[in-house]
């Protein structure tokens, strides 16, 4: 998703900045007013723990999957309440 005010073309400064710092450990990275999180999740991948904040639920919603989930999701409950096996099974019953 891209919006007004997206970030990305940030990302080499915030690198650079990030960079001049003397970085613990277990980075933590810590992004307000994240929009559609593309910060966020560019330091998550650099293996920074990320903490997001924003008013907007499309923000939530977009870091509840991916900024915190770390791999992708099973879908097990609702698998069996469509009873299918599989995501692809899904797909061929449309």
């Amino acid at each position: 998703m891209r919006y007004y005010g997206n970030k990305t073309k940030l990302l080499p400064f915030i690198t650079q900045v990030v960079n001049t710092i003397n970085i613990p450990q277990d980075p933590i990275f810590v992004d307000l007013f994240v929009g559609t999180n593309s910060v966020g999740m560019y330091f998550k991948q650099r293996g920074f723990q990320v903490i997001s904040n924003d008013i907007k639920e499309y923000s939530y919603a977009i870091a509840k999957s991916y900024i915190e989930l770390s791999e992708e999701p099973s879908f097990l409950r609702l698998k069996d309440l469509l009873y299918v096996s599989s995501t692809k099974q899904i797909n061929e019953q449309k």
